[in-house]
């Protein structure tokens, strides 16, 4: 299967080499109007839509006992860090798995220098064949 075969090439080499699983969602993206992630900026003010393929999670759990996770999301030209907080991931946990393509609603922050996105709703999207 093509998508396995592109796990593997990143599994092993780091990187896409055949083609990108995100190009088979281009036009399922498009639909949605999400934003480059390439575009967030520290100006990027109010709820904002992107789009693209998990490639790392790291789930912790809170002083109260409820899961979260730190997810690194990248589409075709860029990568941003995406927290979830206990709320948005319980809701959905099956969308935060590794190599899940989303479209997700949130906010940009930066308040400790560097640029994340704080998820505040989640969607999965499967490949239109």
């Amino acid at each position: 299967k093509p998508w396995e075969k592109l796990i593997w090439e990143k599994e092993l080499l780091g990187l896409f080499i055949s083609d990108h699983p995100l190009n088979s969602y281009q036009a399922q993206l498009k639909l949605e109007n999400v934003v480059p992630i390439k575009n967030i900026t520290t100006n990027t003010n109010g709820s904002v839509k992107i789009g693209g393929m998990i490639t790392k999670t790291q789930k912790i759990v809170t002083k109260t006992g409820r899961p979260m996770i730190f997810a690194n999301v990248e589409d075709l030209a860029s990568k941003i860090e995406m927290v979830v907080f206990p709320n948005v991931y319980e809701k959905n946990p099956e969308a935060w798995k590794e190599n899940t393509v989303i479209v997700a609603r949130g906010k940009v922050n930066d308040r400790d220098g560097s640029l994340k996105f704080l998820c505040d709703e989640v969607r999965p999207l499967v490949a239109s064949t």
